[in-house]
C-alpha cells in the first residue's frame, strides 16, 4: 500500500517501474529518508531533474516512480549504498519542504499498465533488450524477465538506450505500452544508423 504523501529524491535519471536503481547516499536529509523508509518498509519517489535551458535553476518533472529499497550496504568510505527497484508511477499534485530541505510531495498514483503481448512486428526489440541486459548482468541479475510484455520491454529499452532525459521522461509518462515500443523502435533504428 502506497501513501499519497512521499519523500522525493530528485535525480538526473528516469526510474521506470520494474527497473533497478543503485544509489550512494551521503546527504544527511537523504540518509534520514532512507532510514525512515527502511524502518517503515515504505518507498520514496524518484523524479527526474530537468536543467533550465538558460543554465539557471533546475526543476523536476511532474511524474515519477516510487523506489523500494531492496538491499543496502555501508561502504568502507562510510557512504550508504542502496539498491532500489522501481514500483508504481505517480503524478505530483503539490510539493512542500521539510526543515532539513527534504522535498515532500502529495501524489496521485497512476494505474499499472495492462500486460499486452509484444506485437509480432516489434518482437525483434526483445532480442535487442536481452542483448543489452547481458552487459548489465550484475544490475539486472535478480530482476524477473518479461520480454513478451510490451510494458516491461518498453521500460527496459527506454532505460537502457542512450537517450536525453526529456525523451526518457516522455516514455515514462506515455500511457500506451505499444505506442511506446513503436517510438522506441524508431530510436533504435536512428541509433543504429548513427553508429
Amino acid at each position: 500500500m502506497h501513501s499519497n504523501d512521499i519523500p522525493i529524491f530528485p535525480l538526473r535519471v528516469v526510474l521506470y517501474p520494474g527497473g533497478p536503481l543503485p544509489l550512494r547516499i551521503f546527504e544527511p536529509r537523504y540518509v534520514d529518508m532512507v532510514s525512515h523508509c527502511m524502518r517503515n518498509t515504505s518507498s520514496f519517489g524518484v523524479v527526474a531533474v530537468q536543467e533550465d535551458s538558460r543554465g539557471g535553476s533546475s526543476r523536476i518533472f511532474g511524474v515519477g516512480t516510487a523506489a523500494r529499497i531492496v538491499d543496502f550496504d555501508l561502504g568502507e568510505d562510510g557512504l550508504l549504498s542502496i539498491r532500489t527497484l522501481g514500483e508504481k508511477r505517480f503524478r505530483i499534485e503539490s510539493m512542500s519542504k521539510k526543515a532539513d530541505g527534504l522535498d515532500l510531495a502529495h501524489v496521485s498514483w497512476l494505474d499499472p499498465e495492462p500486460v499486452i503481448a509484444v506485437p509480432e512486428s516489434l518482437e525483434y526489440l526483445s532480442t535487442v533488450v536481452m542483448g543489452l541486459l547481458e552487459e548489465f548482468d550484475q544490475l539486472y541479475g535478480d530482476i524477473p524477465m518479461r520480454p513478451k510484455d510490451s510494458s516491461w520491454l518498453g521500460y527496459r529499452l527506454a532505460e537502457l538506450l542512450p537517450l536525453p532525459i526529456a525523451q526518457k521522461q516522455l516514455y515514462l509518462e506515455l500511457e500506451d505500452p505499444v505506442a511506446r515500443l513503436q517510438q522506441l523502435a524508431r530510436d533504435v533504428s536512428q541509433l543504429r544508423s548513427d553508429a
